[in-house]
């Protein structure tokens, strides 16, 4: 395929390249942290508020009404 598109010679793809490379080392860091806090028999989303629980699930105590910003 790069033989056609010759993709790596453009700058656009060394920035995507990179990009996606550092976003899944801090996706493997961040699980093996998660899984870490777990098996050690902490809760990691009370732990620090940069290792949340799963995405999209908002803390407790929050309403369907509240945004991410917090509760009103």
């Amino acid at each position: 395929m790069d033989a056609v598109f010759s993709l790596t010679g453009r700058r656009s793809f060394c920035v995507f390249y990179w990009t996606c490379t550092i976003g899944l080392l801090v996706t493997v860091v961040m699980q093996a942290v998660h899984g870490m806090l777990t098996l050690d028999g902490q809760d990691p989303a009370t732990t620090s508020a940069a290792i949340p629980g799963p995405p999209g699930v908002p803390p407790d105590g929050w309403d369907a009404g509240d945004s991410w910003a917090g509760p009103a």
